[in-house]
This record gives C-alpha cells, structure tokens and sequence, in this order.
C-alpha cells in the first residue's frame, strides 16, 4: 500500500507533463485589431470573424483570436499564439508557420502559401507557386493582418485533411473546431 500511495505524485506529475501551451499564451503575443470581417470562399462557405474574435464557419464557432494575438478553441482551450516576430507557435512551441501583414508561409517554409490582397481577395499558392483565388474578405480593413491569420489558420487544417490524401503540405493538425488535435 506504501508503494501505491508513494507512486501517486509521480503519476500526477506525469499527467501534469501534457502538451504545454503556446509561448506567452499568459502575456499574449502579437497584438491584434479584431474587424468584423467575412470571408465569402464561392457561394458554399462563408467564414466570419466577429468583433469578439470569433471565428464561425458558415455560422458555427470554431475558434477565436483575441487582441492579444492568442488562438484558441471555443472551449478555451489553447492553441497557437502569434508572436512579435510572426511566428505562429501552438502548444509545446510546435511552429505552425508564419505571418506577415498580407500575407503567410506554412510550417517549415519561408515562401508564402497565401496572400490576402489590397481589395480583399484571398489566393492560395500550390506547391509550384501558382496562384488559385480563393473568394475575398470583406470589412478587413486596417485588421488585415487579423484576417491574413484566420485565413492562415482555416488553411492548416484543410492542409492537415489533404495530406491525409497524398497532398504536399506539412503534417500538422489543430484542434480548432474542426475535430482534429494539435500535433507538431
């Protein structure tokens, strides 16, 4: 009985050692204007951010950015932190890319995989850098970059379900409202 009582801080140590969060999640990153902004990608999907940092997708909640450059799930629970420098690192300081004003690069790659335009339009580049539109923001305005980090994030996870299917992008995966978990 005295080795089973002993052993019980150990096992609550270990429980203890799960998946740290993001780097300054308690200060904050980045900091951030929040716009009520909508991302209309064709006549199917419909992204929204709203003036409280929710992020819906096509009317549901799948996770929010605060002022302070945090991401995190709708339950609260941590995901990703953008730091001063653009890195965008998650829970045990997993890099998940990188963003500037307008634009954004996936994890383990300096060349951008997005761009949010001037007017609003969203275009992703395939492996071989050619572009495809992918709809427009609107209501960004000075809150581009809060836009460009939505963007950026929605596209990590579709990037996480193609890869699944042979696509070319990093083997990553967030838990944002999309029923998958963040991994490195």
């Amino acid at each position: 009985m005295r080795i089973a009582v002993g052993a019980l801080p150990l096992v609550l140590a270990m429980a203890a050692c799960a998946a740290q969060p993001p780097p300054n999640w308690a200060s904050g990153g980045s900091p951030l204007e929040i716009p009520r902004a909508r991302w209309t990608r064709g006549s199917e999907h419909l992204f929204d951010i709203m003036p409280d940092g929710k992020v819906l997708a096509d009317g549901e909640h799948v996770f929010t950015i605060d002022r302070a450059g945090r991401i995190y799930e709708p339950d609260n629970d941590p995901v990703a932190v953008l730091q001063a420098d653009g890195r965008v690192l998650g829970k045990d300081e997993a890099m998940l890319g990188k963003i500037g004003i307008r634009n954004a690069s996936p994890p383990g790659r300096e060349i951008a995989w997005l761009t949010v335009g001037e007017r609003g339009e969203v275009v992703h580049f395939d492996e071989e850098g050619d572009p495809h539109p992918d709809g427009y923001f609107q209501g960004c305005g000075p809150a581009v970059r809060t836009c460009t980090l939505a963007a950026h994030m929605v596209t990590l996870v579709e990037a996480r379900r193609r890869s699944r299917r042979g696509y070319y992008g990093p083997p990553i995966g967030i838990g944002i409202g999309f029923g998958m978990v963040v991994a490195p």
